[in-house]
């Protein structure tokens, strides 16, 4: 089977670490954990590669797998195991960084954001900028242990990463917060739970809502001068489920 790909677009050539994160304890259940083998098989590396990148990465961050570890508290299931993988990744991220690289990190349910966030807002830190946030998402994932109605922590990471929630969660990398809510926008939303509602419009995150994109299109230009106001790093992609 042979691929022609064809493009206007000039593509700038970049050195890719592919890192697979087969994560689903944040969603509690299996399915999320199986799309960075199902990337790879698609051959997202090859396609990569054919548009000029060097692409490394062949391996995935050990995971445990559910009912491997307990699930500890009811309104914040796997917790804590949670937190080492986003640690572990937390890591990983900032080293590609480091060294010159681009994490292209392959999930795994919404809940690994809390480390590849945490990994790209301490390279931008350590030189003195701020990370600007693009999170794609039909729901708001800004959910905290005292908010959710599921105590799913794949509905938690927006809201750990801008300061809000569980001590351990939002202390991931060692800082907090990661992101100003000056700097995030979330794109897409169409589904909130009832108390989450209050957390959305109280954070300072712009938001725009799959009504407003519906009558408006998607405004690109108010989202970019969001994400790049001020001494800004570059922005990173968080892209969830629609």
């Amino acid at each position: 089977m042979s691929t022609n790909i064809q493009t206007n677009i000039e593509v700038k050539s970049r050195k890719i670490d592919l890192i697979g994160v087969p994560l689903s304890l944040g969603v509690d259940r299996p399915g999320s954990d199986q799309g960075p083998a199902a990337l790879r098989e698609a051959g997202l590396a090859g396609r990569l590669q054919m548009l000029g990148h060097d692409v490394t990465g062949d391996e995935n961050l050990k995971v445990p797998q559910l009912g491997a570890c307990p699930r500890e508290t009811a309104n914040c299931r796997y917790g804590g195991a949670v937190r080492r993988i986003c640690e572990d990744l937390f890591k990983i991220v900032h080293a590609a960084l480091t060294a010159g690289r681009f994490p292209l990190v392959l999930g795994g349910d919404h809940s690994l954001g809390m480390g590849s966030v945490a990994g790209s807002a301490r390279f931008v830190r350590d030189r003195g900028q701020k990370l600007g946030l693009l999170w794609m998402d039909a729901h708001g994932d800004m959910n905290t242990p005292e908010t959710t109605e599921s105590g799913l922590v794949h509905g938690m990471p927006l809201a750990h990463i801008l300061g809000r929630g569980d001590e351990g969660l939002k202390s991931i990398g060692g800082f907090i917060p990661k992101v100003d809510p000056s700097r995030c926008v979330l794109v897409g939303v169409r589904d909130l739970d009832a108390r989450e509602k209050d957390l959305v419009r109280s954070s300072g995150v712009r938001v725009f809502t799959m009504n407003e994109i519906d009558r408006k299109g998607y405004l690109l230009d108010s989202t970019c001068s969001q994400l790049w106001w001020g001494e800004c790093g570059p922005p990173i992609v968080q892209n969830g489920h629609w």
